[in-house]
């Protein structure tokens, strides 16, 4: 979790294709199946893949959540 220089605060979260790409928001269908079609090509190859996401969190939801991680 970052703030940026705009002061907004930015999640970054990596992991497995498999489990992000469910998560995320499905705003470009084109965006997806290519970047679906990249990993398999990637993984026909041997290779291991990571997907990186990110979604802005708003004041609200940072106060909240680090309420809640300061007390676990």
């Amino acid at each position: 979790i970052v703030r940026n220089p705009a002061g907004r605060i930015r999640l970054y979260c990596k992991g497995a294709d498999t489990v992000l790409l469910e998560r995320l928001h499905p705003c470009n269908q084109e965006l997806m199946t290519i970047t679906s079609d990249h990993l398999n090509e990637y993984a026909a190859d041997g290779l291991r893949t990571l997907v990186l996401a990110y979604r802005d969190v708003s004041e609200e939801e940072w106060e909240v959540w680090s309420e809640s991680h300061r007390s676990a």
